[in-house]
């Protein structure tokens, strides 16, 4: 992906951007996205999961929420 420098964004960027859209979206803070166990953010953690996994490995994604490929694989 291609940010507005023109140049490649990191994972770090990606991940700010669709958390950012996310957020937006559905309402839901971007904090409680990633650390809130209640149905509503459990729901956007879902779809930001989902978005992410098509464009960088589960591995990345856990890092960048702080939890591990099998407890990314387990959001899918």
């Amino acid at each position: 992906t291609i940010n507005q420098t023109g140049l490649f964004m990191s994972n770090e960027e990606i991940f700010e951007d669709v958390l950012s859209v996310v957020s937006d979206v559905t309402g839901v803070g971007r904090a409680d996205i990633q650390a809130n166990r209640n149905e509503v953010s459990t729901d956007a953690r879902f779809i930001l999961v989902c978005y992410l996994s098509r464009i960088m490995p589960c591995v990345s994604i856990g890092a960048l929420l702080g939890r591990t490929r099998q407890g990314i694989h387990s959001i899918l």
